[in-house]
């Protein structure tokens, strides 16, 4: 979904809703406070490369923790409750919610389904 604020503004109303669904905000990540981007392509480059890789909102279970999905010992971890946000050229945020597919077939318990179900709600608070 398309943010009609800015990155900053969108993290900050998307923290702030959170507790609202019954969630907690346990990690924000950032590109560019990691400093994404920042080697040979010197610090102009590195910039625009940490600002077009946005940041990630990783919530908690009401009993605490997130799940970590991995297809096979290889694979990149998913977390299924988090959200992707990235800028855009507008200046506004957009934000992007898990994909469906990622919890087909996964083991994973009815509560934190039923959370699952509360991140599109957050964002459309949270954006409104």
């Amino acid at each position: 979904q398309i943010s009609r604020f800015d990155m900053a503004q969108t993290l900050q109303r998307l923290q702030a809703c959170a507790p609202q669904h019954g969630l907690t905000v346990i990690a924000c990540w950032s590109a560019k406070q990691a400093g994404v981007g920042s080697t040979a392509a010197g610090p102009e480059g590195g910039r625009r490369d940490a600002e077009r890789a946005g940041s990630v909102l990783v919530f908690a279970t009401r009993a605490g923790g997130t799940p970590v999905l991995m297809n096979d010992e290889r694979a990149l971890p998913d977390l299924p409750l988090s959200l992707r946000l990235r800028p855009r050229a507008d200046g506004r945020a957009e934000v992007l919610l898990p994909p469906d597919s990622l919890f087909y077939g996964a083991d994973l318990p009815y509560e934190v389904i039923r959370e699952l179900t509360e991140l599109p709600g957050l964002v459309a608070q949270a954006l409104a």
